[in-house]
């Protein structure tokens, strides 16, 4: 009887092994697809935080699959200088960057999608 629960727990431990070095195997097949979202940085901190609140992610850092789904983007009045970054938001129809103080706009230039501009 007494041997039967020593081999129950080394199966047990045996099992527990066996799902770890799985899991990890997971995790390194996982990365390379990790590695293609590169983290994005916007220089200026207000456009960062218009960024941050349109995608709902107030900390952390910002990875191009967050920017996927942002279609609309209303950031005008906020003292922005530097639109830097925005070459990322591929997905952007709609952009508002009115009362700003924003000198070049060629981070816009990739923008093809975007349809309604407000400067």
């Amino acid at each position: 009887m007494r041997r039967g629960k020593i081999m129950g727990k080394i199966f047990g431990i045996a099992l527990a092994l066996v799902i770890v070095v799985g899991l990890a195997g997971l995790a390194t097949a996982l990365s390379p697809v990790l590695a293609d979202d590169p983290v994005v940085t916007f220089p200026d901190a207000k456009l960062d935080a218009a960024i941050r609140e349109a995608i709902g992610k107030p900390t952390g850092d910002i990875y191009q699959s967050d920017l996927e789904g942002l279609t609309s983007l209303n950031a005008s009045g906020k003292s922005i200088s530097d639109i830097t970054g925005l070459e990322y938001c591929v997905n952007l129809t709609t952009l508002d960057l009115r009362r700003n103080w924003i000198s070049d706009i060629s981070p816009l230039s990739s923008l093809t999608n975007l349809t309604t501009l407000d400067l």
